[in-house]
C-alpha cells in the first residue's frame, strides 16, 4: 500500500463495525441478533481485523463491487445515507476496483503483498491473544 487515494466517509460507518449500547444502532432492537451475537460477531470477526487494518483497508481487499452490493442491500437498514454506492460507484467506474485492480481507496504497488501483510498481522495477534490457528485461506477471523 502506497497512499491513499482519496479522504471519504465510510458508506454504513453507523453500522454494526461502530456499535455499542448507547449509539442506538445496535440490530438486536429489531430482533436481527441477539446480543450474543453482536458482541461475537464484533469480538471475533470485525475487531480482529480492525487491530490489523482499517475499514477501507478490508474493502480493498474484498474488492469494491463486493462491498457495492452489500451497501446496496445491507445499508439502508442500517443508516439514512442517500447514496450509500457513491464512494464504491465513482472508484469501480474508473477501474479502481481494490488490491486486485492495484487501486481502491489506496493505491497498490505489491497487491499480493498486501494481502499477506493483513494475513500475517492477523497471524501475530491469534499468537499475541493465544487463540488457535484457521485453516488456510479461512479469513473469518
Amino acid at each position: 500500500m502506497t497512499r491513499s487515494s482519496s479522504n471519504t466517509t465510510f458508506p454504513g460507518s453507523s453500522g454494526i463495525g461502530s456499535s455499542s449500547p448507547s449509539s442506538g444502532s445496535v440490530p438486536t432492537s429489531e430482533r436481527v441478533a441477539s446480543i450474543e451475537d453482536v458482541d461475537r460477531a464484533v469480538r471475533d470477526g470485525y475487531a480482529r481485523r480492525t487491530a490489523v487494518l482499517g475499514p477501507f483497508e478490508t474493502v480493498d481487499l474484498a474488492g469494491l463491487d463486493l462491498f457495492a452490493t452489500i451497501a446496496e442491500e445491507l445499508y439502508p437498514h442500517l443508516a439514512d445515507d442517500d447514496a450509500p454506492n457513491e464512494p464504491f460507484d465513482e472508484r469501480l467506474a474508473v477501474g479502481q476496483g481494490g488490491v486486485e485492480d492495484r487501486a481502491g481507496f489506496y493505491e497498490y504497488d505489491d497487491p499480493k503483498g498486501a494481502t499477506r501483510k493483513r494475513n500475517e498481522g492477523l497471524a501475530a495477534l491469534r499468537r499475541a491473544l493465544g487463540i488457535e490457528a484457521v485453516a488456510e485461506g479461512d479469513s473469518n477471523s
